[in-house]
């Protein structure tokens, strides 16, 4: 892991950048303005999105405040976890299932995958007032109409069925994410991301758990193993996330806060759980354990590591496309960064401002919508 991350680091200071790649179906963007992102469109943001792992040529998964050379995320993706009868008759004894966009060290390391159409791309829009693409509505037909929301939206389609994957067992979900970020001072150092889940096999899925797994790395990319400094930790009237460094130079928090749930807060079990090292739980009975314990572990400091974290929420039903009355599940988080962590706070406050209420103009809020749980859409 060590060779890796060096040669990763020396890679960034010799090899230039482009902002989108496509390799074997994978298309891959920075997204952002005071705080860039590296994602694609299998879910995955960080260094890890880059086609190829993580073999970033700018060696920066997320960068803040951007024109840095600070390094915040090597990867991060959605978990989705159930009780889900896999056969054929629905008959059979319901089993721990997840899917994850990205799920650390340990592989496989991806589950999620776009389709093998030229159209299972990442979709830019620029602005309110942005034309609707060419072929938009015969893509996401009812499930993202079109509607621009901020100054950059990125939307992308993914399955966990589309690829094979050895030692997973597919739900048969079918995601789509949106991402949206603001050129505005209001919106510095947040990336909104919306998941729209559609459980499109023939089975209700129960006990279902959603969150994101970031594998946060905090610090100078010149200074050696900079990433063994950091530590997590957790705000629990934010719901928030974090990592931050207090050795590396420079170097400034960045954290993960929740948005939006299929349900109201107050009925659900928040899980909040880091570890270090690079063993990542692998079985799906393990991953769907820690997912579903709403334990919230205590901050990591004065320890120090390679941290990882899961934050997620649930449970809830996600009945399939084929019932009477199937459920699209919205699940919304935002990544955040600030110059320290009384900021990062302020940060994790205005990302929720921003996805109820929108961007403030002229003493108003840009976003025309929202609904009885608020939202951008």
């Amino acid at each position: 892991m060590t060779t890796l991350r060096i040669a990763i680091t020396l890679l960034a200071l010799f090899v230039p950048y482009t902002s989108l790649h496509t390799q074997q179906g994978i298309s891959s963007t920075n997204q952002g303005y005071s705080m860039k992102i590296q994602m694609d469109n299998r879910g995955v943001f960080g260094l890890q999105a880059y086609p190829g792992g993580a073999q970033n040529p700018n060696g920066l998964g997320l960068e803040y405040p951007a024109g840095t050379t600070v390094e915040h995320l090597f990867g991060s993706g959605i978990w989705v976890g159930g009780l889900l009868d896999t056969t054929a008759s629905g008959s059979g004894t319901r089993i721990r299932v997840v899917s994850t966009g990205y799920q650390g060290w340990e592989g496989p390391l991806f589950e999620f995958y776009p389709g093998s159409s030229p159209a299972d791309t990442i979709w830019k829009t620029f602005g309110i007032g942005d034309p609707e693409p060419p072929g938009w509505s015969a893509y996401w037909g009812s499930l993202l109409p079109f509607r621009p929301l901020s100054d950059n939206d990125n939307h992308c389609l993914y399955s966990d069925n589309n690829v094979v994957v050895s030692g997973a067992v597919p739900m048969r979900l079918k995601v789509a994410q949106s991402s949206f970020s603001w050129n505005h001072p209001y919106a510095d150092g947040i990336l909104i991301v919306e998941y729209r889940i559609v459980n499109a096999g023939p089975w209700t899925i129960d006990s279902a758990y959603i969150g994101l797994f970031s594998e946060i790395d905090v610090g100078e990319i010149g200074e050696s193993l900079y990433f063994m400094d950091d530590y997590s930790g957790y705000y629990p009237s934010l719901r928030t996330g974090f990592v931050a460094s207090p050795l590396s130079f420079g170097s400034t928090p960045v954290g993960i806060r929740l948005l939006e749930a299929p349900r109201p807060w107050d009925s659900l079990r928040i899980t909040f759980q880091w570890y270090p090292g690079i063993q990542s739980p692998f079985p799906d009975s393990v991953r769907y354990s820690l997912l579903s314990s709403g334990a919230i572990r205590p901050d990591e400091y004065p320890a120090l590591s390679d941290t990882r974290f899961l934050l997620g929420c649930g449970p809830f039903q996600i009945r399939p496309s084929g019932d009477p009355n199937p459920d699209t599940l919205k699940f919304a988080v935002a990544f955040i960064a600030a110059e320290n962590l009384v900021e990062l706070r302020d940060a994790g406050v205005r990302a929720l401002d921003i996805y109820q209420n929108g961007i403030p103009i002229a003493g108003i809020k840009s976003s025309r919508h929202s609904n009885e749980q608020g939202g951008l859409q």
